[in-house]
């Protein structure tokens, strides 16, 4: 009775695609491994000899404050400016997030959640380095204002990791074929209101 529970658990595992949150360095090794069909990660300089990798979508990346900031909305802002004012950045599993990784300023804050450093540069007086597709909507609503300064901004590209001549799972093929053109759409759309 046991055996067959936990085989009819493996084959439900088998049949429906499973999400993991993982650092990218073992993504990399779990496929290679074949315990993963595919994963999705922030491009690095490198990956892993063995892997294929697919672009899925690009994004420029903003220096962004919220509303009660004293740079929301300004025109222009110098280097020199920018260095008084303190950033929240993120961290995956110990490492930058990649937006995050040449914040032109001083670092106020450090977080492991890209959703709460957003929360934190909406509701405070903390500034931020964001990929564009990440907080569309709160550019859209007002939430966040780009701060125009004269910095080298990091483009976010989010790539698709598999391993060549592997039979891939057929969910992960369906989840890869919708993947692509959603997040194309969601860089053009505008979110509701």
């Amino acid at each position: 009775s046991t055996q067959s529970r936990s085989s009819a658990a493996s084959d439900v595992y088998k049949r429906q695609p499973q999400t993991f949150l993982m650092a990218p360095t073992v993504v990399e090794r779990r496929l290679l491994q074949g315990d993963l069909d595919v994963g999705l990660i922030s491009r690095r300089r490198s990956h892993a000899d063995g892997l294929r990798v697919e672009s899925l979508v690009r994004s420029p990346s903003s220096i962004v404050c919220g509303a009660g900031h004293p740079l929301f909305g300004v025109e222009a802002v110098d280097a020199e400016t920018l260095r008084e004012h303190a950033f929240v950045t993120s961290r995956f599993f110990g490492q930058p997030e990649s937006a995050s990784a040449t914040v032109p300023g001083r670092i106020g804050a450090t977080v492991e959640m890209s959703q709460m450093a957003i929360q934190m540069v909406t509701e405070g007086s903390l500034l931020s380095v964001f990929p564009d597709v990440m907080i569309r909507c709160q550019l859209n609503h007002g939430e966040l204002s780009r701060v125009p300064a004269a910095a080298t901004l990091p483009e976010l590209e989010l790539v698709a990791l598999t391993r060549p001549g592997s039979a891939s799972h057929p969910a992960a093929e369906a989840l890869l074929s919708k993947l692509e053109p959603a997040l194309e759409e969601s860089l053009e759309s505008q979110c509701a209101t």
